[in-house]
């Protein structure tokens, strides 16, 4: 799939903030017919926003960011993805979604 091998990035475990890390890229993974697709690696920098999108003309929208990473043993975590879904719940209900 063109993935690094886990631990590739001989990442500085102790000295990992929470600061903007450049990446080689994103994962996007899309649903359609409720279904989630198997996604693909997109090694860019930004995404792209069509300029009729709901998001940028009177629509309702949310974004949460999932901070996903590789651990030492080679498993993948997300960090507090429960609050990440608490955000999203709290922000969905205030824009009654």
């Amino acid at each position: 799939r063109g993935f690094a091998a886990v631990g590739a990035a001989n990442l500085e475990w102790r000295n990992l903030g929470f600061d903007f890390i450049p990446t080689n890229g994103f994962q996007q993974v899309e649903c359609k017919d409720g279904q989630w697709g198997e996604g693909v690696f997109k090694a860019e920098h930004s995404i792209s926003v069509h300029p009729m999108a709901n998001v940028l003309h009177y629509g309702q929208s949310l974004f949460e960011g999932f901070k996903t990473f590789h651990t030492k043993d080679g498993a993948v975590k997300t960090f507090r993805d429960d609050l990440s879904y608490q955000r999203m719940a709290h922000g969905a209900k205030r824009l009654h979604m």
